[in-house]
């Protein structure tokens, strides 16, 4: 996505030609990357607004911990079997729909780079998903590149500020532990960390 909002953002900044200019890069693009890029932007993420996350290596620590201690299926009611459909808030119990928002708070402050902690190196993360999934991440807009793999599925590349002992890429791991219980369903998330 934050390809397509650096394109947007060019042609808005009012310049001579830039309407043609994006248009001729979006007329380069494949049409499944359009879609996704103007899903994303006219329906992030149902409705989920991020809130500021105060953080510090130790709270981070705390909130890592925190994430990691749940099991996600103790805050659900009757969910759809896994691999399958995405995880509705009906089905999701009032703990439950707390606890997703601040595994989505945590991801947005981290990945946004609006944590605080002093970071040492980039580094990145890659996720697998199928396409009719990808809108859960919606509220990342701007801070992740999608790209169509084939068969269904985006892959979504993240990169983010990493601190000493890799705190930031556990706390990443554990919040999106946390979402794919709660929200995406799949049985097996496909992540790789670098860097």
């Amino acid at each position: 996505m934050a390809a397509f909002d650096d394109m947007v953002r060019r042609a808005a900044a009012g310049q001579p030609g830039a309407l043609a200019v994006l248009r001729a890069e979006l007329m380069t693009q494949p049409r499944a990357w359009l879609v996704d890029q103007l899903l994303a932007t006219v329906a992030p993420s149902s409705g989920y607004r991020p809130r500021p996350v105060e953080l510090d290596e130790r709270r981070l620590l705390e909130r890592t911990a925190r994430l990691d201690s749940w099991d996600t299926t103790a805050c659900l009611v009757g969910p759809p079997p896994p691999a399958g459909q995405l995880v509705d808030r009906e089905r999701r119990t009032a703990h439950g729909e707390q606890l997703l928002d601040e595994a989505k708070d945590l991801l947005h402050a981290l990945l946004a780079g609006e944590s605080g902690l002093s970071p040492v190196r980039r580094a990145r993360i890659t996720l697998t998903l199928p396409d009719a999934k990808v809108a859960v991440f919606g509220f990342l807009r701007g801070t992740i590149t999608r790209t169509p793999v084939g068969g269904g599925e985006t892959a979504l590349l993240v990169e983010y500020p990493e601190v000493a002992a890799d705190l930031v890429g556990d706390a990443v791991v554990a919040a999106l532990r946390v979402v794919n219980g709660l929200e995406l369903n799949e049985a097996v998330l496909y992540a790789r960390k670098a860097g």
